[in-house]
């Protein structure tokens, strides 16, 4: 085995584990008839997680006159929403501790991750076959591979760059420079959390959703709306969705080039909208 692969994978077991309450969320969130009782329920003992996902809910409730006062009444967003809510939360401590400044800071990376879970949520409800909640946690945890990637291999991450400057597209360059690329380096992460297989699949194959052995079409939808995030946060606009479309994704969830604009101005009223998700890992490391 290389070294550095040897390296990375004990990284992979040397960070701490996700909130366990993502696992039993997740668990839930598989279920075709979720109690959203049972829901509050994990998370009702957790006072910090409680108080952030009441924040975040008010937030997202655009011109609602009553504000959420409870786990019991953010019930009204819908049982699914509410999970991936406090996934958000969990997330947002995972990245908010783990990365660093080599490639991208912490901020960055969440704020890569909401957008991304945003629109993949956008796509499945576009595509209308893939469970957009669904598609937004597989959006938001499909890249915690960069994680592992920015805190352990900061010179391999310059590498890797170089590569990228000469054209090189960044998958190949993480596999000619590490053995791995960041995509293995999330379900392998996300295995190890004991999360469903479905995520693990769809999250090491978002770049290729054709070779997805549980739901390709999750796949393709995780592909196309990491191409959109980078269609709105890229410096080269429409250019950017170069960095990860495959050709695939498209064919695979029934949609078109001519939707792409629908998709980023959905997206960026998203963005305005959810401004509390991607600010206040800002505001607390400011």
């Amino acid at each position: 085995m290389h070294p550095i692969l040897r390296e990375i994978l004990q990284s992979v077991h040397a960070l701490d584990p996700f909130p366990e309450v993502a696992s039993k969320l997740l668990e839930l969130m598989m279920q075709d008839d979720i109690d959203p009782q049972e829901v509050i329920e994990v998370v009702r003992t957790d006072g910090g997680v409680t108080a952030k996902v009441l924040q975040l809910a008010n937030s997202s409730q655009e011109g609602a006159r009553i504000a959420i006062a409870s786990l019991d009444g953010a019930k009204r967003l819908g049982t699914r929403r509410l999970i991936n809510l406090i996934l958000t939360t969990c997330a947002e401590s995972f990245y908010a501790g783990m990365g660093s400044a080599s490639l991208r800071s912490s901020r960055s990376l969440w704020e890569e991750s909401v957008t991304n879970a945003l629109a993949c949520r956008i796509v499945a409800k576009l595509q209308g076959e893939t469970d957009p909640e669904l598609a937004y946690t597989v959006g938001l945890l499909q890249n915690i591979g960069h994680v592992v990637l920015d805190r352990f291999l900061a010179r391999e991450r310059d590498e890797i760059l170089g590569r990228v400057d000469l054209g090189m597209s960044t998958i190949d360059a993480e596999r000619e420079v590490l053995g791995i690329d960041h995509a293995d380096v999330a379900s392998r992460l996300v295995r190890k959390w004991q999360f469903p297989a479905i995520l693990v699949d769809t999250i090491r194959h978002h770049h290729a959703p054709g070779r997805g052995a549980v739901d390709p079409t999750l796949c393709a939808a995780a592909n196309l709306g990491e191409g959109m995030t980078w269609y709105v946060l890229g410096e080269d606009g429409i250019a950017s969705l170069a960095y990860g479309v495959s050709g695939q994704a498209l064919p695979m969830t029934k949609l078109t080039e001519r939707q792409f604009p629908q998709i980023r101005d959905e997206l960026l009223r998203e963005l305005e909208l959810q401004r509390e998700l991607i600010s206040s890992t800002r505001e607390e490391a400011a």
